[in-house]
């Protein structure tokens, strides 16, 4: 779906094997991205822009992929079962993953700070089935519902 924009240009940047433009939109004052090969009709204006944020690099080096967004007030609270659980103690699997509880039987709680649900969605995904999304209750109950969708689509 495309729509006008007028940002201020900040960034090209390359995530998950696409290129985004990264700007300031006009408006609303927050930081998007656009896919390049998406864009149409550009048309660079003479206007200036003040400058680049200085936390630019710090925001998408915390990303782990394109969903970013400058605040990071949401927290997802996962449980990883035992067979996972040393991987998410050797890395970090998002930028902003703590281990908030060790469990006896192995097991770990962690939990994320993110913008949107979407930055984390598609990773946690590639982790099923040794991770349970515990919190937000919206979030799990969205997640499950698209887990079932596709395993209805499987059977189908």
């Amino acid at each position: 779906k495309s729509h006008p924009a007028m940002i201020d240009p900040y960034k090209v940047v390359h995530f998950d094997g696409f290129w985004y433009l990264i700007g300031k939109e006009h408006g609303t004052g927050i930081i998007k991205r656009y896919a390049v090969d998406k864009v149409k009709d550009l048309k660079v204006l003479p206007n200036c822009y003040a400058r680049v944020p200085q936390n630019l690099d710090e925001l998408l080096r915390e990303s782990a992929n394109i969903w970013f967004t400058a605040e990071r007030n949401l927290e997802v609270v996962i449980e990883v079962n035992r067979k996972a659980a040393d991987y998410f103690k050797r890395r970090k699997i998002f930028p902003t993953q703590e281990i908030e509880k060790e469990k006896p039987d192995g097991s770990l709680t962690v939990s994320f700070r993110i913008g949107k649900y979407e930055e984390i969605r598609e990773i946690l995904k590639a982790w099923l089935p040794n991770v349970r999304v515990i919190s937000p209750p919206e979030f799990k109950k969205d997640f499950l519902l698209e887990i079932k969708s596709w395993l209805k689509w499987q059977g189908g």
